[in-house]
């Protein structure tokens, strides 16, 4: 890109010949125009980290039904569902969509999934029976042409595909979107279910890693590895997820993190302003990553913005 308010194209080749530079460009890295003042402070950056692949954590996607109008149902549904057997509230759980995550906090539509789950072999869960559930059958037999040409149906068309890591769903995790324009993740301690366009991760340190993926840090340094997408959003690509080197903390430090995340995200749900909360989050990175000069922390705070 050229600047410069007197610039014309007919002075474009006494440009180039004025300015020149020769860089040699080996091997099968793509590679891209940086600023090396910012290239060089993100290596030092990453060199205090460690892969997130040899982290203690998982990576997973949500649950893919094969035909998503016969297994998401709304609000009304459940409670005509519910209303007529009570049992049925065992298997309809809240779920997401990708666009309903945000950064620390859940826009939830009223969704509900039919966990009509295939079990798991190796932990003796046996599938769901879907005549334990008559409401629930009599909505799916609305569907049952749909459902049962389905590639990936179970051990019947009610069952939704095998998926090894279900109990997950149920544990403390971070939750993001596939696809968004800024860092926007979520600790989930209510059990939220979602859909493929969305991805977990489960294991130790949660509310620090929280903190991280939605700090400016986490923006400045990591946010462009991911590929853009139409729309301006990036796509949070698993592999690369796994690429990026964090720095761990200690086990009371984490604690602490997930301390003021869980206090942002209730604040977030009652419509309070975070800003000077996560801004103390931003500065306890920064001091984690031993980054003391004002003047490169407000360049970070203002590329987040």
């Amino acid at each position: 890109m050229l600047h410069g308010g007197g610039f014309k194209l007919k002075d474009l080749g006494k440009f180039c010949e004025e300015n020149w530079e020769e860089h040699s460009f080996k091997g099968k890295t793509p590679w891209v125009f940086v600023d090396e003042e910012k290239e060089s402070f993100v290596s030092v950056i990453k060199a205090q980290g460690t892969p997130l692949a040899n982290w203690k954590v998982k990576i997973n996607y949500g649950i893919k039904t094969g035909y998503n109008p016969a297994f998401w149902i709304s609000s009304e549904q459940y409670r005509n569902m519910v209303s007529r057997d009570e049992n049925c509230k065992e298997i309809l759980v809240p779920h997401l969509r990708g666009r309903n995550i945000k950064h620390y906090q859940i826009e939830w539509e009223g969704s509900y999934l039919i966990n009509s789950h295939n079990g798991i072999k190796e932990e003796k869960l046996s599938p769901i029976d879907i005549n334990d559930y008559l409401p629930i059958k009599e909505h799916l037999d609305a569907y049952y042409n749909r459902i049962e040409g389905r590639t990936d149906k179970s051990a019947t068309p009610y069952n939704l595909r095998n998926c090894t890591y279900l109990r997950d769903f149920t544990q403390k995790k971070i939750i993001y979107s596939i696809q968004a324009k800024n860092p926007a993740f979520y600790l989930d301690t209510e059990g939220y279910y979602f859909n493929d366009k969305a991805f977990m991760i489960v294991g130790g340190h949660l509310g620090y890693l929280t903190a991280f993926f939605n700090s400016s840090l986490f923006r400045y340094c990591f946010f462009d590895d991911f590929p853009p997408i139409q729309g301006g959003n990036r796509e949070l690509r698993e592999v690369i997820f796994k690429r990026i080197p964090v720095k761990d903390v200690t086990d009371t430090e984490d604690a602490e993190y997930e301390r003021r995340v869980m206090e942002i995200q209730q604040m977030k749900r009652e419509g309070q302003s975070t800003e000077e909360k996560e801004h103390e989050l931003d500065l306890m990175i920064f001091a984690h990553y031993g980054i003391t000069d004002p003047e490169q922390q407000n360049k970070i705070l203002q590329d987040a913005r």
